[in-house]
């Protein structure tokens, strides 16, 4: 839907492949013409260049290892799924955090399960003590970043109170349902215990 669809193919996403690439979908044919020309230093004629441009072609290897991947993407994603449905069942009833909220008439595949916790830098702790991968994305938000700290004055309150209180929890496809099951008991453990 839209004018385009961006994609990222970086190894930690649902379908990942060994190193950077990506893809952009259209049916605008001016802007394909665009992308193309911008993958491939500028230039939609050999040895032409119109603009500045990138060399933002994926490789063929890169291609292959996409391809046999995608056999198995829905799978992954069921299971996903699965696990987040496991997490929404049981977090959903600790009043200390806020899970994911799905819209009716959507399907989220769930790159990251993230939480939203006023006790989030406890929960790193807690996390590191009991050897549980965590992540926070991101820390700081895009208005915080250097690169626009002279020009951008935004303020952004809810932007920056998520981002002091987001946290996301273990989840990838080849997860196993104790694994999810020790991260729930350690959370409401955790809670229950404070």
């Amino acid at each position: 839907f839209g004018i385009a669809s961006a994609f990222s193919f970086f190894p930690t996403k649902n379908l990942g492949s060994y190193g950077e690439g990506g893809a952009v979908l259209t049916n605008d044919k001016n802007l394909y013409n665009r992308l193309v020309s911008i993958r491939s230093h500028g230039s939609i004629k050999q040895y032409e260049h119109d603009f500045i441009g990138h060399n933002y072609r994926m490789t063929g290897f890169q291609g292959s290892i996409l391809s046999v991947k995608l056999k198995y993407l829905d799978r992954w994603n069921n299971i996903r799924i699965k696990n987040a449905n496991l997490y929404n069942d049981y977090l959903i009833s600790v009043d200390q955090i806020k899970t994911p909220k799905i819209s009716i008439n959507t399907k989220h595949v769930f790159h990251q399960y993230s939480i939203i916790s006023d006790r989030r830098d406890d929960l790193q702790k807690m996390f590191i003590k009991k050897k549980i991968g965590f992540g926070v994305f991101y820390p700081l938000p895009i208005h915080k970043q250097p690169m626009y700290k002279s020009s951008n004055k935004q303020k952004l309150p809810i932007t920056e109170e998520i981002c002091s209180k987001i946290i996301s929890i273990p989840m990838f496809p080849s997860m196993k349902k104790d694994e999810t099951t020790f991260v729930i008991k350690s959370i409401n453990k955790f809670f229950k215990s404070k």
